[in-house]
């Protein structure tokens, strides 16, 4: 793409990320249990990338519930503190999305589960925060993580209550930003809102998917 601002610039070419240039809302449906139409799409192949995982999300009134299905050709690998190393998956949730912020505010979360225990950890929120606009961490014990293991992978069950997530409030928010990243200890990564690893989709909630509670 050529920049006719700048004739300095004409002869670069300036290259940016797609995810910049296509907003992506989807539905969220209530629910007690996670069903079909709990199932997302995959977004990621918008951008020619080919998924490997299956997310679900419903929404209640107590909070998030998650389930996620991860086909794996070997056994299941997790490391902590840095989780990327192995097998996990990672969660963002901004309660109250502002499509024009460019850095984490209090309402953003980001959440981890591993399908493994490592040295008792398993589940906990690291969200970073740019400015002085934050929230406390919440308390890893309050986020459930249970994982079902067979020959093909593992499906992870999740929940996200309320307590964990400021400003969460489904009578007065009609959406949530969300997004989220599954990696696999074979080196695999699976997004939902963005196409490209550099992108830090932990730092830029403008780029989370808009999901429409219904």
């Amino acid at each position: 793409m050529k920049t006719a601002q700048n004739p300095a610039m004409d002869e670069y070419d300036v290259i940016a990320p797609i995810d910049f240039f296509f907003s992506k809302e989807v539905d969220c449906f209530e629910g007690k249990e996670i069903s079909k139409k709990h199932l997302l799409p995959d977004l990621c192949e918008q951008f020619g990338q080919e998924p490997f995982a299956k997310a679900y999300l419903a929404w209640q009134a107590a909070g998030l519930l998650f389930k996620v299905e991860v086909p794996l050709e070997g056994p299941i690998q997790v490391h902590y503190p840095d989780i990327r190393q192995g097998d996990c998956i990672e969660l963002f949730v901004d309660t109250r999305p502002m499509t024009a912020s460019k850095t984490t505010h209090r309402f953003c979360h980001h959440f981890y589960f591993l399908p493994e225990r490592f040295e008792g950890h398993i589940a906990g929120e690291r969200t970073r925060f740019r400015t002085e606009d934050t929230h406390p961490l919440c308390d890893e014990d309050l986020l459930e993580c249970s994982t079902t293991v067979n020959r093909k992978g593992y499906t992870a069950s999740l929940f996200i209550p309320k307590e964990c997530l400021v400003g969460y409030d489904p009578q007065k928010g009609v959406s949530l930003g969300f997004s989220y990243r599954i990696q696999r200890s074979d080196g695999a990564v699976q997004n939902f809102s963005m196409a490209y690893e550099h992108t830090r989709v932990d730092t830029m909630p403008c780029l989370w998917t808009t999901v429409r509670l219904q």
